[in-house]
């Protein structure tokens, strides 16, 4: 669905924007040129809505019980509430990195339990979730449900079976990752029809409980630059299926902005009501109790308003959770030097707000406004050196400059083809 628009080339002024000391609090090491290497606990864990048929083990009966680690080379699994993980691969661990998994397991679901309470921190029904030890675009885990329906006027599945977990994949066995997994997995509905709630929730819970080290860089000091911040003071919500539609957004480079904007906006929030994911998923859990599995944004916003004083003026004035195009289509470009980290961050594109014309829809995209290569270049030292970021994604780079290049007051900037 992405169009050509514009022409051939493009330059942009540049803004100079020192960084701030206002950042966010979650911080993972940064790699600028290769943003699928974005540290180790990245945790973007889309809810992947599947018809998938495949067998698996029949779920035991089980019940709540203390949570032991067995530790011998023989076992391959660990109970936590009411799911049994096992390794998929019974060989794709040694020992030690086993225990290692199996403990910090443990040690994240008991957080989780000790902050929501046992009845929150709950699957739907009793359920065998295989582990899967594996690398993912660029999370460093994902939880994936068994879900099938059909697609309704808002473009969101009317669920017609229960929901099982498919699988947990990790690449990433901290506590801290686990946890982010877990909140997917055990304390929001096997379906949240909204991104901004999906993994801005999951963030913001996971760096409340596990505040980050404040000396590491992060892709969360670049979303806290006032210049970049400012930029993504827009409508950036959709929901996992219009990923799967080729519609949300596509790019990683501005997802990951995105989800460091729409914590930093849930963390600012819990500054004004501290128990609000508590009473937030307490009642969410009710739900699930009740059978229900999937959660549309209007449910969820209801929700807010209904267990928060503050919740509903907040909400409306917080554009970032919009969802994209919902206050109107809009072109945006920018391109942002943030001098005092030698990092340009170049971003274009079009909005477009979901249609919905008879059987056909189209969900909320981003469109590119110039197909091509990103190119900068300068002059710095006499001589002519002209970079291309190979995170260019025809909408959004992030590129660590050298200093000498980063100083040039004729730093250009283009889109050729």
């Amino acid at each position: 669905m992405s169009q050509e628009r514009g022409n051939n080339s493009t330059d942009s002024s540049i803004s100079r924007i020192e960084n701030s000391d206002n950042t966010i609090s979650r911080r993972h090491s940064l790699v600028l040129l290769l943003i699928g290497g974005l540290g180790v606990s990245m945790g973007l864990s889309n809810c992947r809505c599947q018809n998938d048929k495949e067998t698996k083990p029949q779920a035991t009966e089980v019940s709540e019980t203390p949570n032991k680690v067995n530790k011998t080379p023989e076992r391959q699994e660990i109970m936590l509430g009411n799911a049994r993980f096992y390794l998929e691969q019974p060989n794709s661990l040694p020992t030690e990195k086993r225990t290692e998994l199996f403990e910090n397991m443990e040690k994240a679901y008991n957080k989780l339990k000790d902050y929501f309470g046992s009845g929150v921190v709950m699957l739907p029904n009793n359920a065998n979730v295989p582990i899967v030890i594996g690398q993912v675009k660029i999370e460093s885990g994902m939880v994936t449900w068994n879900a099938s329906g059909v697609t309704n006027s808002r473009g969101e599945l009317d669920i017609d079976n229960k929901p099982d977990p498919k699988r947990l994949l990790l690449s990433n066995f901290s506590e801290s990752n686990i946890a982010h997994e877990f909140v997917h997995l055990f304390v929001q509905a096997p379906i949240l029809w909204s991104q901004a709630f999906y993994e801005g929730n999951a963030y913001a819970i996971q760096n409340t409980l596990y505040p980050p080290d404040s000396n590491l860089e992060s892709i969360d000091d670049i979303a806290s630059n006032p210049g970049i911040s400012s930029f993504l003071d827009f409508g950036l919500d959709f929901h996992s299926y219009d990923m799967e539609l080729k519609g949300g957004i596509q790019s990683d480079v501005l997802y990951r902005l995105a989800i460091s904007k729409w914590e930093h906006e849930w963390k600012e929030f819990l500054k004004k009501d501290p128990n609000f994911f508590k009473n937030f998923y307490s009642e969410i859990a009710k739900q699930k109790k009740g059978g229900k599995v999937a959660f549309s944004k209007n449910e969820l916003e209801a929700i807010g308003g209904s267990v928060s004083a503050g919740f509903n003026e907040w909400y409306k004035g917080t554009r970032c959770l919009k969802t994209i195009g919902e206050d109107e289509e809009a072109v945006k470009q920018s391109t942002i030097l943030i001098k005092s980290k030698n990092i340009l961050f170049s971003c274009y594109f079009q909005t477009h707000a979901r249609k919905i014309d008879g059987a056909s829809l189209m969900p909320p995209f981003l469109s590119p406004l110039v197909m091509g290569k990103l190119q900068i270049s300068s002059n710095a030292g006499g001589q002519e050196l002209i970079l291309y970021p190979n995170n260019w994604d025809n909408f959004c780079a992030l590129t660590k400059l050298p200093e000498q290049v980063a100083n040039d007051p004729n730093l250009k900037v283009a889109i050729v083809k």
